[in-house]
């Protein structure tokens, strides 16, 4: 088959099909005649519907969110690794606190002879001659501490 191309109105041109007379071109259109609104050819359909669109988009969508939200770097995954950072660093902080505390008490202890004697008396219970003890029944509860007074010499015979 063979085209070619029409550009316009001549008399004797030949359509593209079967070899006939063209018809004769169409007189210019009248100003007081209301303008055509559609296309004058037949629009083309679109390929894809456009709610199709959206259905993609929200696909997509979710899949973005899913992999951000939970996957192995997603929201929730950095979340629970602050929460352990920051449940670690206060452990750390505890434990540097209290090995201070001991340090304190090291020092404490290799230079005042005061602070031997008392933990050995509340640890070890230990006592010094000539101090009297006083065994306490399981449960007692002392309200008002009394004051202390030096300790009599024990009796030569006990």
């Amino acid at each position: 088959m063979r085209f070619e191309r029409i550009s316009g109105p001549k008399k004797g041109l030949v359509s593209r099909v079967g070899g006939r007379q063209a018809p004769p071109p169409r007189p210019a259109r009248r100003t007081d005649e209301p303008a055509v609104t559609g296309p004058a050819a037949r629009p083309e359909r679109p390929h894809v519907h456009p709610l199709s669109y959206v259905g993609f988009s929200l696909v997509f969508s979710v899949l973005l969110f899913v992999f951000f939200l939970a996957g192995d770097r997603g929201f929730l995954q950095v979340r629970k690794q602050r929460a352990q950072a920051g449940a670690l660093q206060a452990e750390v902080t505890a434990i540097n606190e209290r090995n201070e505390g001991l340090e304190r008490e090291v020092a404490l202890l290799s230079e005042d002879p005061a602070a031997v004697e008392k933990i050995a008396r509340e640890t070890l219970q230990l006592v010094a001659p000539g101090d009297v003890v006083l065994v306490l029944p399981p449960g007692f509860e002392e309200k008002v501490t009394p004051k202390r007074t030096p300790a009599a010499p024990a009796a030569p015979g006990r």
